[in-house]
C-alpha cells in the first residue's frame, strides 16, 4: 500500500502484468536504456526500491556454440540492466534520494550452466550486487541478491526435460521452487529486510546451492 510500480520491459510484455505505469526497453540497445531511464520519476519518491529479474537463456555452449545467443544472453542478463542500475545509481545521488537495489540472479552464478553466457552474466550480478553496496553505502544505497534454483514458471518450461530434472535432482528437497516462495522472498529483501544485509547473496535453491 502507497506503493507505485513502474514496470520496465518490451512493449509487447507491458499488457500482461497490470501495474502503475511501464517503461519501453529492450536490454539489448544502449539508446532505448538510456531513454527508459530518463523517463522513470524518481524525483517523485523519497525512496527508490529497483528489483531486477531480467532473464533470458541462450542456447548451450559447448559443443553448439552459437554466438548470437551467447552475446544476447550476457548482454540481457548482464551488460543491459547493469547499464541500467548504474544510469539509476547516478540520477539517485545527484537528486540525493535513498535506494534499495534488490537483484533476482540464478543459482547458475554457484552451480554453473550448460548456457555459459547464462552462467557468466548471474554471476556478474552477484559482483554488482556488492559493488553497489561497497560504493553506495555512505549515499544511503543498500543492495542484495536472491540466487533462486529451479522453479516453476514459464521461463523454466523452456528448459529441455532432461536437465529440469537433473536440476531438481540437485536440490536437497526433490522439488522445484514455486513463484509464491520466490515472490515472498523478493517482498521481503524489497521492503522489510534491515539494511544490514547489504552485499548477501540469498541461496533460494532447495539446497542445490550447498
Amino acid at each position: 500500500e502507497g506503493l507505485d510500480f513502474v514496470g520496465l520491459d518490451l512493449a509487447a510484455k507491458m499488457p500482461e502484468v497490470a501495474l502503475t505505469r511501464f517503461v519501453p526497453c529492450d536490454l539489448r540497445h544502449p539508446a532505448t536504456i538510456r531513454e527508459a531511464s530518463k523517463q522513470i520519476q524518481i524525483e517523485s519518491y523519497p525512496h527508490v526500491i529497483v528489483i531486477n529479474c531480467a532473464g533470458v537463456f541462450g542456447a548451450v555452449t559447448l559443443g553448439a556454440f552459437e554466438e548470437g545467443p551467447f552475446l544476447d544472453s550476457i548482454q540481457i542478463n548482464l551488460v543491459g540492466i547493469s547499464h541500467f542500475i548504474a544510469l539509476m545509481a547516478n540520477r539517485l545521488l545527484e537528486t540525493k534520494k535513498t535506494a534499495r537495489f534488490v537483484l533476482v540472479g540464478s543459482a547458475a552464478s554457484h552451480v554453473g550452466s550448460l548456457d555459459w553466457g547464462y552462467g557468466l552474466a548471474k554471476a556478474g550480478l552477484n559482483g554488482l550486487v556488492r559493488s553497489i553496496s561497497k560504493s553506495g553505502a555512505a549515499c544511503g544505497m543498500v543492495a542484495m541478491g536472491l540466487n533462486p534454483g529451479i522453479f516453476d514458471s514459464e521461463m523454466s518450461d523452456r528448459i529441455p526435460n532432461n536437465r529440469r530434472e537433473q536440476a531438481i535432482r540437485e536440490t536437497h528437497l526433490k522439488r522445484a521452487g514455486h513463484l509464491a516462495e520466490v515472490a515472498s522472498v523478493v517482498k521481503f529483501l524489497a521492503l522489510d529486510a534491515p539494511d544490514l544485509l547489504t552485499g548477501s547473496i540469498i541461496h533460494l535453491s532447495g539446497g542445490q546451492c550447498g
